[in-house]
């Protein structure tokens, strides 16, 4: 199963939908200032944690997804999003 985790900058009031298989790896990631400050990584994400800090973000557990759906999912509710 993969786990759906919208980041809500409480800054700006903008939402960040992602989703991991491994959601420990993924905030480690989120949570080391030279992965999240490395240009060529380029994720939107990324520059949020980087500008507004982590103080500015709530997360919330959206939904648990089959892995075989991921991308499709993902396209959905970036769709409903805007």
């Amino acid at each position: 199963m993969t786990i759906r985790c919208p980041l809500i900058n409480v800054i700006i009031n903008s939402l960040y939908v992602g989703s991991a298989y491994d959601l420990s790896k993924r905030f480690k990631s989120y949570y080391d200032i030279n992965y999240i400050s490395n240009h060529k990584i380029n994720m939107i994400i990324n520059k949020a944690l980087y500008n507004y800090g982590y103080s500015a973000f709530n997360l919330s557990i959206l939904e648990y997804i089959d892995i075989t759906n991921l991308s499709k999912d993902e396209a959905k509710i970036i769709i409903l999003e805007r």
